[in-house]
């Protein structure tokens, strides 16, 4: 047999509190009212009358008590209501946190993790467009290496040093930024001068080992959006799983291109000496 839920024996709980409420208010009810001539007897002889009075204000009482009952009850759904509400929010939340982890932990491709990222970030905050940049460690300089929503020509090109623009600041404090009418903030930098203007801009470093790597950039054009607290904790926390993704991609392609390197250095070594050999 089936356990019945919280939920389901909160309501049927409340249920009871108000029927035996409801019981007690008919039996007073039919108490006052079961003989045809009460009128008759009450408006007659005095003593009913009193009696008739304190009745009814027994009678006032209880109505008052059923009244803040229904009340509380009223006030326990809509909390469970909201509870049950956050609860799901919260598991839909983990579970994509849970899928996208997988996704990008399994693969080495570093492109492949970025898009997955940051399709990732902008469909679950509304977001209209974004990017990711990432330090280059030798010129100290932040590039976008992935982008959705923003044109090639725009972001071709575009640097930032540390502690520049709102990406640079947040990379340079390894501290998120959060701002609507970005372009009323002093660190804003347009991409090029006539490019649209944002209407709010949520930026998040990437660290790795206490290492700033890259910002994610998550932007809106949309006058009524802004980023709240659920838009931060989810960006945050994959932000976390993202490092590690890219650290570990950047490392494969290192590898990778080292391989390869040994491989044209043997390459020519031996075609080197099958010309020596053969001259």
């Amino acid at each position: 047999m089936n356990q019945l839920t919280p939920n389901y024996m909160f309501y049927v709980t409340g249920f009871l509190i108000f029927l035996t409420l409801l019981v007690i208010l008919i039996h007073i009810l039919y108490n006052i009212y079961k003989r045809k001539d009460i009128i008759q007897i009450i408006n007659s002889d005095p003593k009913y009358k009193e009696d008739f009075k304190s009745i009814n204000q027994e009678l006032s009482v209880h109505i008052g008590a059923l009244k803040d009952a229904n009340a509380r009850i009223s006030g326990l759904y809509n909390q469970v209501d909201k509870t049950s509400f956050e609860l799901s929010k919260k598991v839909e939340e983990l579970k994509r946190i849970d899928e996208i982890g997988k996704a990008i932990s399994s693969s080495l491709d570093l492109n492949e993790v970025l898009e997955t990222i940051l399709w990732a970030g902008i469909e679950w905050t509304k977001a209209t467009h974004g990017s990711v940049m990432l330090l280059d460690q030798v010129s100290n300089t932040l590039s976008i290496k992935y982008s959705i929503g923003i044109s090639s020509e725009t972001v071709k090109d575009f640097k930032l040093n540390i502690g520049e623009g709102i990406a640079g600041w947040v990379i340079k404090y390894k501290k998120l930024a959060v701002v609507n009418l970005e372009r009323d903030d002093p660190r804003f930098v347009k991409f090029k001068k006539n490019s649209t203007e944002d209407n709010s801009l949520l930026a998040v470093p990437l660290i790795y080992r206490d290492n700033a790597i890259g910002v994610l950039n998550l932007s809106s054009r949309d006058p009524d959006k802004k980023f709240g607290e659920e838009d931060i904790s989810f960006i945050l926390t994959i932000a976390s799983h993202a490092a590690i993704a890219i650290e570990n991609a950047n490392l494969y392609e290192g590898m990778q291109h080292n391989y390869f390197e040994i491989i044209k250095s043997l390459a020519l070594t031996l075609e080197a000496k099958d010309h020596y050999s053969h001259g």
